[in-house]
């Protein structure tokens, strides 16, 4: 089903008459019409009638999609990340859907380190659980305290994890802590489900702050 406003719209096929089936014997081929199993006028099956239509199909109702969790995910636990490298784990978290797949437009994360000295996070990508990148790179921006993504990510049903990855500037200090989070419900933007058409809010999806990493440089 596709449109805008799918959700709460109910579809059922129905076969109207019992004669809309072509039932054909095998041996003799011989045409039948088939007849519902009724006790006096009453129908033994609740899907078939005596009348009209002469079987009612499964009733199929669209929901729109909806978020059960997004939060900090265990499997990017803390950890010591170094400077100048790509693709350092920067944090992860899990979002939960149900009903549809859904889309999102822009979101945004937040930035805050303890870490002194110049340069921005930079070449930043989100990862999915199976290491393909599903948005960006892009670099910080806001003296550094927010990223930017304006690639349509779609969520998929189910729980999945999702990964932050990026180089670190060379002027972060050492034992500097690095922890990104971000407001669904605000930070996110023009979310749509896939199937229903209907924009879907994360009005309930608070803050969340994920793992914190801690910048290591090297040591002999």
């Amino acid at each position: 089903l596709v449109g805008a406003g799918a959700s709460g719209r109910t579809v059922q096929f129905d076969i109207y008459r019992s004669t809309d089936i072509y039932l054909v014997g095998d041996t003799y081929t011989y045409g039948i019409t088939g007849t519902a199993a009724t006790t006096g006028s009453v129908s033994t099956n609740s899907e078939f009638t005596t009348g009209t239509p002469f079987f009612s199909g499964s009733l199929v109702t669209v929901s729109a999609g909806s978020v059960t969790t997004i939060s900090k995910s265990s499997s990017v636990p803390a950890q010591n990340v170094a400077v100048n490298v790509p693709n350092q784990p920067l944090g992860g978290f899990d979002i939960d859907l149900k009903g549809e797949s859904i889309s999102v437009q822009s979101m945004v994360f937040s930035v805050a380190t303890s870490s002194t000295g110049a340069g921005l996070l930079t070449s930043v990508s989100l990862v999915d659980q199976n290491g393909a990148v599903v948005a960006g790179p892009v670099d910080a921006s806001g003296a550094g305290t927010t990223l930017t993504f304006t690639d349509t990510v779609t969520f998929p049903i189910g729980k999945h994890t999702y990964t932050l990855k990026g180089r670190l500037p060379s002027g972060y200090s050492n034992n500097g802590t690095i922890v990104i989070s971000s407001t669904p419900s605000s930070q996110w933007t023009n979310i749509t489900g896939q199937t229903s058409g209907n924009t879907i809010s994360f009005s309930g999806a608070g803050l969340f702050s994920m793992n914190t990493m801690t910048v290591k440089g090297a040591a002999l």
